[in-house]
């Protein structure tokens, strides 16, 4: 026998094997005993022809595997490239801070520039008048200061104006410093690197608005002072007359039958006695307390 008669007769009995197993040698799909004609691919196992049909046959093993292959590469390659990620915001985050800080103290540097000690300083107050003199240091509750005549004072700090605080207060400029240099909180936020110098000046300003009351005499920062109408007690008496209870509010009374009308002891004749009760204060509404005029905090 020929090698392509042996090829031949182990293909049919593959065939016959599959046919009587109920496989289609073409597509591979089941069907029952018997059939001629496969109602997915359309073969005719007997005479090998192919008829249309309107199913389409199964995508091969190979393809799945392949698919499920390339799906786990990409898992793979996303889960590895996380670390390095994170590790990249990170340090993408810490440079973007050194740059904005930087930009922003050298912004302070040049609007609010510092004092040094032992140099002659012109200091603006809250009023707006201007103090000159010889700066000499800083203490607890003023800034020492000695005025051409050779006086040497301690000037309080709420006397001068806010911004001029930050020119000899280190611990206000570092505060201010973190306060605008800090990066927005959403990421996508984070990751612009455009600084604007309108917006520093807009920051700078509202950190300056902030530190205005901390050193504030009247209040000492709370923003708030006792009101002065009610003595911080919410209410303030309000003086009146009511009919005298005794005699009925006509200032005469029998104290025996047949012994005539007499004057009232109680109100002396009046017919009215002072009435004093407690009303809300209109200055500041009951709350015993209203805004700081000497700075600009206003508790809501």
């Amino acid at each position: 026998m020929s090698e392509q008669a042996k090829a031949d007769s182990n293909e049919n009995r593959k065939t016959n094997l599959q046919l009587m197993h109920g496989i289609c040698p073409a597509c591979g799909a089941r069907f029952e005993r018997g059939t001629i004609i496969c109602i997915r691919c359309g073969l005719n196992v007997k005479t090998g022809k192919r008829f249309q049909t309107r199913f389409r046959a199964e995508p091969r093993q190979w393809g799945r595997a392949f698919l499920a292959a390339f799906f786990l590469a990409v898992v793979a390659v996303a889960v590895a490239s996380v670390p390095r990620g994170v590790r990249w915001y990170e340090s993408r985050m810490k440079a973007l801070e050194d740059e904005r800080y930087a930009r922003v103290l050298a912004h302070l540097e040049k609007m609010y520039p510092c004092f040094s000690v032992g140099e002659t300083v012109t200091v603006r107050s809250a009023s707006g008048a201007m103090i000159t003199g010889v700066l000499l240091g800083s203490g607890p509750s003023g800034l020492i200061m000695q005025s051409p005549m050779g006086r040497t004072a301690t000037l309080p700090f709420h006397m001068f104006d806010p911004a001029e605080l930050l020119r000899f207060d280190d611990s206000l400029r570092q505060d201010v410093l973190r306060t605008c240099s800090a990066l927005p909180n959403p990421w996508w936020q984070r990751m612009q690197m455009l600084v604007l110098e309108e917006d520093l000046d807009l920051d700078m300003t509202r950190a300056v608005e902030r530190i205005r009351g901390h050193f504030c005499a009247a209040c000492q920062g709370a923003g708030t002072v006792a009101c002065k109408a009610c003595g911080g007690r919410g209410t303030v008496p309000v003086r009146g007359e009511k009919p005298c209870p005794q005699c009925g509010g006509t200032g005469t009374y029998s104290a025996r039958v047949g012994t005539g009308k007499s004057q009232c002891p109680f109100c002396r004749g009046v017919g009215s006695i002072p009435d004093e009760r407690q009303e809300y204060c209109a200055v500041c509404a009951g709350r015993g307390y209203v805004p700081c005029p000497s700075c600009s905090t206003n508790l809501q």
